[in-house]
């Protein structure tokens, strides 16, 4: 059976989470192998059977070091009370565990759920992201998903800690834990959304709820912005620094990237301040500039998966060409430096890609790789990469500034872009895999 496709049609469902603990342990660190995991599984599998307990699916799982066990049941009928048999199949666990000494946690119980839906149109994926994710995020994210009657469906990790060690220069890799859910009210949907991200804010984790359709694993072109979100800096910045006009380009630029000035007319201004560079600065500035992180590893499994991939700045197309060829980038827009006698002359060339632009050429880039608009990813960090967010079926703020964020779907702040690989549902085995 795939777990993804499983289909509940009208049958009343609930999930239980539990904590296991052995009190018996000399240990005073709980690290998930100072219990007996087997005989663990064996009392819960024989409570199961003793109370009639129809078992759709049992998932074992060790956050953070904290032994876990989800399951997902199926009331045997309609006339029963869901409820009081759940409640009896708790305590009956909850009593056997303890007489072995093994100290048991009910973190998530929903027992009205009732599955109408026939198109799945109520099943979403909760994607979690962070540097590390304790019990105490993770329990906070099951009691808000309580909180809006939630069924919880199943638990994946998607981090793996063998495969985050063999790269020596990623030891401290995020790790990331995909949820699938059933909302009965998915009106109620922009409510928990807002509420998760308040909670990611404040426990420095990224979320994101996608409608787990097939399309959200089935993406085939990726659009990016170049400054501060694929590089670690403004490159306008950058040669402004090497006209000696840095301070006073930066925050023109910054005020831009908030949406608190006119794109164009910024540009025009940042441009005419970079009058007499001499062209030779361009490729000591292209050499020093520093991917973010992820940025190499994103490529790479794009790549290999056939993926389209495009660069739309605002920045410098002399820019996005050395990141092209550094990274295997399809398609490239961005503004041309115009050059004469080996300086810049400060002044525009043609259309300035501002916002409109990159969601132009977005589309041009879709139209002609005839691929649909909701199998495009689009990511960015400031106010002219918006446009080209809402266009996508996946629009990701990376590190962005506050307009930016509160206006796109979805965000990452807390791990690097190769966080976007977790949002499809890739596992860390397989970036691995097609990294190598």
């Amino acid at each position: 059976m795939n777990d993804k496709n499983l289909s509940f049609n009208s049958q009343r469902l609930t999930s239980l989470y539990l904590t296991c603990i052995d009190t018996a342990s000399d240990s005073k660190k709980n690290d998930g192998e100072g219990v007996d995991t087997n005989k663990i599984t064996s009392i819960i599998l024989d409570k199961l059977a003793e109370n009639n307990a129809d078992l759709i699916k049992f998932q074992k799982t060790i956050i953070d070091g904290q032994y876990g066990i989800h399951l997902l049941l199926v009331c045997a009928s309609e006339q029963q009370s869901i409820t009081a048999d759940v409640n009896l199949l708790k305590e009956s666990i909850v009593t056997s565990l303890e007489a072995q000494c093994i100290n048991v946690q009910c973190h998530f119980l929903s027992s009205h759920f009732e599955s109408k839906s026939e198109n799945d149109s109520n099943r979403f994926v909760i994607t979690l992201m962070a540097p590390r994710i304790t019990v105490d995020i993770f329990s906070s994210i099951i009691a808000l998903l309580i909180e809006h009657n939630v069924l919880l469906c199943s638990i994946s990790s998607l981090s793996d800690d063998s495969i985050v060690m063999e790269h020596q220069d990623n030891k401290q890799g995020p790790q990331a834990y995909e949820l699938e859910v059933l909302i009965d009210d998915v009106e109620q949907l922009d409510l928990l959304n807002d509420q998760l991200a308040e909670l990611a804010s404040k426990q420095l984790i990224d979320v994101s709820i996608q409608v787990a359709t097939i399309i959200r694993e089935q993406k085939r072109l990726a659009c990016f912005d170049m400054d501060s979100t694929l590089i670690q800096a403004e490159v306008i910045d950058e040669l402004a620094k090497e006209a000696g006009v840095g301070e006073q380009v930066a925050k023109i630029t910054e005020a831009a990237m908030r949406g608190e000035l006119d794109f164009n007319q910024s540009f025009i201004k940042r441009m005419s301040l970079l009058e007499g560079l001499d062209e030779a600065v361009l490729e000591k500035v292209a050499e020093r500039l520093v991917l973010s992180d992820g940025v190499e590893v994103l490529f790479l499994a794009l790549n290999r998966l056939g993926y389209k991939t495009a660069i739309l700045s605002g920045g410098f197309d002399y820019f996005g060409r050395f990141l092209q060829k550094k990274l295997g980038v399809d398609y490239v827009y961005a503004n041309e430096l115009n050059i004469i006698d080996g300086k810049v002359t400060g002044k525009v060339v043609g259309d300035i890609v501002n916002g409109d632009k990159k969601a132009y050429f977005l589309q041009m880039i879709a139209a002609k790789e005839n691929i649909n608009l909701e199998q495009v990813i689009a990511v960015g960090d400031g106010a002219n990469d918006l446009p080209m967010l809402a266009l996508a079926g996946l629009g990701v703020a990376y590190k962005a500034k506050p307009l930016v964020k509160a206006a796109a779907s979805y965000s990452i702040d807390y791990v690097g872009l190769d966080g976007l690989l977790y949002m499809l549902g890739l596992s860390a085995r397989q970036i691995d895999y097609l990294t190598k």
